[in-house]
């Protein structure tokens, strides 16, 4: 019984996961489209590296995609808000077209700056790790067709901060580092790091966790366990009754036996 309830839980889970029967969006059409966002971001790193910045850098050409990846995700992100007086609203809703194409875009770039991380000279794990976690929860945005709202906030303020970060880089390699310049790239860093993460960061964070979506995962798949056990024992109690009338049966074959025999 445990066994088979455990069952029930991992299936009710999966058809969660799952997402809704007859999605809107076409998730081939989306998986073509991520092939070509990362051949795209990829095109655009070969063409920095090897054509229009080839005294530079592997690191510096690979941060400046980063730039322009930081440019298409905050318009992205800007232009999926549907109101921008209550930009969180819809967190944990369905996903608009434009929230998918947002995610679709960034999903594709942080596949290919995963990659990205091994060809260097020296590998960048915590940046590898970072990116796993970036992909996974894009990608269960987009699979799942919902959650839109609060990853595409993520995703702007995560690259808020992002130009400062690699004008870090940027400044040294130009010899640009111990300058007033550089100065102001960092204190302009640690007060955007801090207002994006600390301050807006835990807004959205709240918000994810008292919608009424977030509790409402947890209802729906408490009532199709509750479905799911209901059925389970209605066939429990179909089988019983088949057993005790098979068994009444046999008794009645049994006991008209015994008569034919005394007679």
């Amino acid at each position: 019984m445990m066994a088979t309830m455990a069952l029930l839980e991992d299936t009710v889970m999966s058809q969660w996961l799952a997402g809704p029967p007859g999605p809107p969006f076409d998730r081939t059409q989306l998986l073509k489209d991520l092939g070509i966002y990362i051949a795209v971001w990829t095109g655009i790193f070969l063409l920095l590296r090897f054509v229009l910045l080839r005294a530079r850098t592997y690191d510096f050409c690979n941060r400046a995609v980063s730039i322009c990846h930081v440019v298409a995700a905050v318009i992205l992100s800007m232009r999926s808000v549907e109101d921008p007086l209550d930009p969180l609203a819809k967190v944990g809703g369905p996903n608009s077209p434009k929230q998918m194409l947002a995610l679709n875009v960034s999903l594709g770039y942080f596949i290919y700056d995963f990659f990205g991380c091994f060809f260097d000279l020296k590998i960048d794990v915590p940046n590898a790790i970072h990116h796993i976690f970036s992909i996974l929860g894009l990608a269960f945005g987009l699979w799942r067709e919902r959650c839109g709202t609060e990853l595409i906030a993520c995703l702007w303020l995560m690259e808020l901060s992002s130009p400062c970060m690699h004008s870090r880089i940027f400044l040294k390699e130009l010899g640009y580092k111990d300058t007033t310049l550089s100065l102001v790239n960092e204190v302009i860093f640690a007060l955007v790091f801090t207002f994006a993460r600390m301050v807006v960061g835990p807004v959205v964070v709240a918000a994810t966790l008292t919608s009424n979506s977030a509790l409402g995962v947890k209802q729906e798949l408490q009532v199709r366990l509750q479905q799911e056990q209901a059925l389970l024992a209605e066939l429990e109690r179909q089988e019983a009754a088949e057993l005790e009338a098979a068994t009444d049966a046999s008794r009645s074959e049994y006991l008209l036996e015994q008569l034919t025999k005394a007679m």
